[in-house]
């Protein structure tokens, strides 16, 4: 049997991944935003050296294997910065590095670059998601990338 052109074949796998990921963003819980400027504030008041973190939405990837979506992948990073210029450079940029970890993250997860099997292997995870911000941010960038609230959901 002649397989469709791409985009045809394609659109069950697209069109699963969407609904997964609105059922799983349905089910997170809400991040507040509040809590981030907060703790911001209050580490720029207590004196210079204190890390500022910036975090980014959470973000839902599928894993497919062949032509189903074999789990769902969900967390969120949170970038360290030195200074508040430095945060307000990240928080200016947020689309863009998420668009970064997106496109990189999909690829490395359907080479299984960053599974041990089926599980997650949060080291090599958290090699790539500093190798993209580098690419991103430039070396001085950042200090650290930090995975919070990991959720790995098998389908």
């Amino acid at each position: 049997m002649k397989r469709p052109g791409t985009i045809l074949a394609a659109l069950p796998r697209i069109l699963a991944v969407a609904i997964v990921a609105a059922a799983i963003g349905s089910m997170a819980p809400a991040v507040a935003l509040a809590g981030e400027e907060g703790s911001n504030a209050a580490a720029a008041a207590s004196g210079a050296g204190d890390p500022i973190y910036v975090d980014l939405a959470p973000l839902v990837l599928p894993v497919i294997d062949g032509d189903r979506v074999q789990q769902v992948l969900q967390f969120t990073i949170t970038v360290q910065v030195a200074d508040e210029k430095a945060a307000d450079h990240i928080r200016s940029i947020k689309p863009l590095l998420t668009d970064a970890y997106i496109q990189d993250l999909y690829g490395a997860l359907e080479r299984r670059r960053v599974l041990d099997g089926k599980v997650l292997d949060i080291e090599r995870l958290k090699e790539e998601l500093r190798r993209v911000s580098t690419n991103v941010l430039g070396d001085k960038g950042f200090e650290e990338i930090l995975i919070q609230r990991i959720s790995q959901r098998m389908m």
